[in-house]
């Protein structure tokens, strides 16, 4: 089962804690799965976001809690629903890091591969969103362009290989109660589930530290007793 018991929790947090986004879901992904982040990273994005949504439902439950702020009127949203709302069966879904796929660019056909963590690695920082998705479309083709791609065969590109694997492209259909205006909130379950291990692993060293000061308990002591008798301790050390 794909879990993070707490030893490789702060494993995984530590090697995240001053990495960026693809890192940290690397680092999560390799925590729980026992994969290297090298190979992790060679996987399509759609396939190691479904890791990370099994990651998140087995470790803290199925239900997702979140606030989104409404663009044209500013109110927020408390919204709720499943880790089971977020599957999605693409057709890379069962397919591995080198499998070949085509898009059709007029009366050409060009071979193509899913965008991997691998490619959002290699890209300089701080660019403008329309140059990375180029980037992007430009290391996931195998067959080259007969010219520069100009933006509308840019925008080709980029819509069919998010329809090979729109797992990787998740968003949640949202009205507001206030104004109706709806649209489509992008959600990432590396950021999601990121902050709820980070939030877990600042709860779980503060434990530790009321802990060793109490009983002279390492870290190791700590995690090793179970959370239930963990809090009777927590409630019974002296202040």
């Amino acid at each position: 089962m794909l879990i993070l018991d707490e030893r490789r929790l702060l494993g995984a947090w530590e090697a995240g804690l001053f990495a960026g986004p693809v890192q940290r879901a690397l680092s999560l992904a390799s925590a729980a799965s026992g994969l290297p982040c090298g190979e992790l990273a060679r996987w399509p994005l759609g396939r190691l976001d479904s890791l990370l949504l099994d990651v998140r439902r087995n470790c803290f439950g199925s239900e997702l809690t979140c606030a989104v702020g409404c663009p044209h009127c500013g109110d927020q949203l408390e919204l709720v629903f499943a880790v089971e709302d977020l599957y999605v069966r693409p057709a890379l879904w069962s397919q591995d890091e080198e499998a070949e796929h085509h898009v059709r660019l007029g009366d050409r056909t060009l071979r193509c591969r899913a965008v991997t963590s691998e490619d959002l690695l290699a890209l300089p920082p701080d660019q403008p969103a329309e140059l990375v998705r180029n980037q992007l479309a430009t290391r996931c083709l195998l067959d080259p362009l007969d010219d520069d791609g100009g933006p509308g065969q840019w925008a080709e590109i980029e819509r069919q290989l998010a329809e090979l694997d729109p797992q990787s492209d998740l968003s949640v259909r949202l009205t507001c109660e206030s104004c109706a205006h709806g649209w489509d909130a992008p959600f990432d379950i590396g950021l999601y589930l990121w902050a709820e291990v980070d939030a877990y692993a600042r709860r779980l060293m503060y434990q530790v530290h009321r802990l060793a000061t109490g009983y002279g308990w390492t870290e190791a002591d700590v995690l090793a007793v179970g959370p239930a008798r963990r809090e009777f301790y927590l409630e019974a050390v002296p202040a």
